[in-house]
C-alpha cells in the first residue's frame, strides 16, 4: 500500500499533466506557492538543514487541491490510472484543458461554427474541471437571472460541440447579435428560455426563429483567490 507522501507526490504529477503547458511551474502559478519547493517534494529532495526529504503538508495539499477544484480527499486517495474519455459517448477531442475566458460581446461575435480561439480573444485561461471539446469558452456570470444555482461572478464553461436537449442551460445569440444565458425548455408549443430565478421578471420567453444556440454550459464555479 502507498503511503500518503507517495499518493501526494502521484497527485502533483497529476496536476501537472492536467496544466497546459505540463509543467511544474504553471502549477504553482496556479497555486500561489512556490515551484521549488514543489521541485523539492517532487523529486524527494532533502531539505537543506534537517536532511530529510521535503514531503507535502497538510496546507499545500489543500491548497493545490481548491486551486484546481478538486473533490474533498482527492490529494489523499490513492487513484487507478484510467482515461478521461469514454470513447463510447463522449468525443474524441473531448478533454480536461484551459479555456478562454470571453467578454460576452465576443460571445455573441463567435457563435458560429468551427470558430478556433486565440489568445487575442481571452481575458485570461481557465481550467475547466470537466472534459470538453476544443472549442469550449467561458463567460463570468453577469446579473441574478439565473440565480440561485449560478451566482454573479461565477465562471460557466459553454461547450458550442455538444447538442443542446431539454432542460440544458445554454448561451444564445438573438437577432440583435446578443448573447444570453437561459434554461432551454423543449415543448410542444415551441422552444423556450427560462430564467431560474422566482423573482426574475418574463422568466419564460419564446425562443425567436433567428435565434442561435452558441453551447451548452458543461461545467460552473468561482475562482478562488
Amino acid at each position: 500500500m502507498k503511503n500518503i507522501d507517495e499518493i501526494r507526490r502521484n497527485r502533483l504529477e497529476d496536476l501537472v499533466n492536467e496544466t497546459k503547458t505540463k509543467s511544474l511551474e504553471e502549477v504553482a502559478e496556479i497555486a500561489g506557492t512556490s515551484s521549488a519547493y514543489l521541485s523539492q517534494i517532487r523529486n524527494q529532495l532533502p531539505d537543506s538543514k534537517t536532511g530529510i526529504a521535503k514531503k507535502m503538508g497538510d496546507k499545500v495539499a489543500e491548497k493545490l487541491r481548491l486551486a484546481f477544484n478538486k473533490p474533498i480527499g482527492w490529494m489523499d486517495t490513492d487513484h487507478q490510472p484510467k482515461p478521461l474519455i469514454d470513447y463510447n459517448v463522449v468525443d474524441t477531442q473531448a478533454i480536461i484543458k484551459r479555456c478562454p475566458l470571453i467578454s460576452w460581446v465576443r460571445a455573441g461575435e463567435l457563435c458560429d461554427v468551427g470558430h478556433v480561439y486565440s489568445v487575442e480573444d481571452a481575458e485570461e485561461w481557465l481550467i475547466c474541471g470537466a472534459p470538453h471539446s476544443n472549442r469550449t469558452f467561458a463567460l463570468r456570470v453577469v446579473g441574478d437571472s439565473m440565480s440561485p444555482e449560478y451566482q454573479e461572478g461565477w465562471h460557466i464553461f459553454v461547450d458550442p460541440d455538444v447538442q443542446a436537449q431539454h432542460n440544458d442551460d445554454v448561451i444564445v445569440r438573438d437577432e440583435t447579435g446578443n448573447a444570453t444565458f437561459k434554461r432551454l425548455q423543449i415543448t410542444p408549443e415551441g422552444n423556450f428560455l427560462l430564467a431560474l430565478n422566482p423573482d426574475y421578471p418574463n422568466r419564460i420567453i419564446k425562443v425567436p426563429g433567428s435565434s442561435t444556440i452558441c453551447g451548452v454550459v458543461i461545467y460552473s464555479g468561482r475562482k478562488r483567490k
